[in-house]
């Protein structure tokens, strides 16, 4: 390989990278269809669900 290979390989990797990067940015969707027999107005809902966390509370990180 030489030189001028490397650098477009970097380069490629450089733009892929960011690329993949971008991806997981994704944008939320503004209608949330609930799963088949769950309650529809409990979605969407926000996450930690102190009713569903198994000890209680919350934990802010």
């Amino acid at each position: 390989m030489n030189c001028s290979h490397k650098i477009h390989f970097v380069i490629g990797c450089f733009i892929l990278a960011i690329f993949l990067s971008l991806t997981g940015c994704g944008k939320r969707p503004d209608i949330v269809d609930p799963p088949d027999g769950a309650d529809p107005k409990a979605y969407p809902r926000s996450y930690p669900d102190i009713s569903t966390d198994p000890s209680g509370h919350v934990n802010p990180q």
